[in-house]
């Protein structure tokens, strides 16, 4: 029997489920993230508390199912900034989709159409 672990590495929670190959849940285990809220608007999370919190519900579900698992899928936040240098480890802590400290510049970029310019040329 096939198993396939799914991983959702949200803002609040990472999340895991094993399923089987026509689909069933078979076990699920989850880990609260933390999120270091700083001055300035700053939101920020460490990156091997991240990783950490991935193998640690992957391992659990593993565990509860029996086996290790044939594949692992993962997704996550969409934005933020998550820097790891050349040997992969984190070069500052990660930027979460939450920091709020590029506000002010944001907004007048709205004003000003530097948004738009930009969407035109990225889409």
């Amino acid at each position: 029997m096939s198993t396939i672990i799914g991983v959702d590495i949200g803002t609040s929670v990472t999340k895991a489920v094993a399923f089987d190959g026509a689909g069933s849940a078979l076990a699920s285990a989850s880990r609260r993230s933390r999120l270091d809220m700083l001055p300035g608007g700053r939101v920020e999370q460490d990156l091997d508390d991240v990783v950490a919190g991935v193998g640690d519900v992957v391992r659990e579900v593993a565990a509860a199912v029996g086996r290790p698992p044939d594949a692992v899928a993962l997704t996550g936040q969409g934005d933020g900034l998550w820097l790891r240098d050349s040997e992969g480890r984190p070069v500052r802590p990660a930027i979460s989709w939450m920091d709020a400290r590029a506000s002010d510049l944001v907004t007048r970029w709205l004003v000003d159409g530097t948004i738009g310019t930009a969407y035109a040329h990225t889409g």
